[in-house]
């Protein structure tokens, strides 16, 4: 684990994660961007900071979900741990005082305060130095913040502008970005997520990523997109950036995977008809057919219309709500 983390910190076209369906902190870098410290397993900017502790108990998986536009991909790969039943704590409003292991020194008397809407390892933390902020969290002990008792909590947490840190097994993600006013924009780069709605569910990852049984991912990297720049914007189809996932594709992806896109590859390129027969019956089975047929579309294969036609043509709406379940 400590040498992929070792490369993908590396490059600034990557970007990491850690949080729970709702509740998510995101870092990554730009080349160029003035960092205040580096090692080979953090890095520290103005805008957030990432430390990772990597695990011998790691069960890393590397996947790809379909993007609704009807020709893409997303790439991801998560390092999981089994979740257990110590790991959950009730969902309430906990400080966990100052916090010394601040990877900014001017940070390490702030105090930390657990928002209780992690789930499982992942803990969502707000730290801060405004006094005021510190008595209305700390009036909020033992409580949801979803309790009428908090009712103000989002009010003042958009004045006094805590630093968001995301805490896991696998290290911690520090975001220092403001966070937006309600219908601003999320800022460029690294950023925070809470989605009460998502939260609610008790699941730690979307529906569509294939996390084993009783694990949970405690930190996910999404390697540049071959589809898109770092801000999203589509671009032309790199095959470089799609040759580095693969690479990590062919050691990590799940066995059942590996198999069906082998199975697709090498009957379409045989120039065979379309065969339902041999088109997956599991909804990860499909969506990992489907980026195979989308891949062998970007190699110019010649009879890879004929198969897209029939088992890749859902409308990017569909698509989307399909993916969204």
């Amino acid at each position: 684990m400590k040498e992929v983390v070792r490369q993908a910190l590396l490059d600034p076209r990557n970007t990491w994660s850690i949080g729970t369906f709702g509740a998510i902190g995101e870092f990554r870098w730009d080349a160029g961007e003035e960092t205040l410290h580096t090692d080979a397993l953090s890095r520290v900017t103005k805008r957030a900071a990432i430390r990772i502790t990597p695990a011998d108990d790691i069960k890393i998986i590397a996947f790809e979900t379909l993007a609704a536009d009807g020709k893409s991909w997303h790439n991801d790969v998560a390092f999981c741990m089994k979740r257990t039943a110590e790991a959950d704590k009730p969902h309430v409003v906990r400080e966990l005082g100052p916090d010394r292991d601040a990877l900014r020194e001017d940070q390490r008397d702030a105090i930390l305060f657990d928002l209780g809407v992690g789930i499982g390892h992942v803990h969502m933390c707000a730290r801060t130095h405004d006094p005021d902020h510190i008595k209305f969290m700390r009036s909020l002990e033992g409580l949801s913040i979803f309790s009428e008792q908090a009712r103000h909590l989002h009010a003042d947490t958009l004045r006094a502008q805590p630093h968001r840190v995301m805490l896991s097994p696998l290290g911690r993600l520090e975001v220092y970005q403001e966070i937006p006013h309600p219908n601003g924009k999320s800022p460029e780069g690294p950023h925070t997520h809470l989605i009460a709605k998502s939260i609610t569910s008790g699941r730690t990852h979307a529906a569509t990523d294939p996390i084993p049984e009783g694990y949970q991912p405690i930190l996910t990297l999404h390697p540049g997109s071959p589809w898109r720049d770092v801000l999203g914007h589509e671009q032309p189809f790199s095959d470089e950036k799609d040759a580095a996932f693969l690479a990590l594709w062919n050691q990590y992806a799940l066995p059942d995977e590996h198999a069906i896109a082998k199975t697709v590859r090498e009957t379409v390129t045989a120039g065979t008809a379309p065969r339902p027969d041999v088109w997956p019956d599991t909804r990860r089975g499909r969506t990992t057919a489907r980026v195979a047929l989308r891949r062998l579309t970007q190699k110019r294969d010649a009879n890879v219309a004929a198969w897209a036609s029939q088992f890749d043509n859902i409308p990017a709406d569909q698509d989307a709500e399909l993916l969204a379940e």
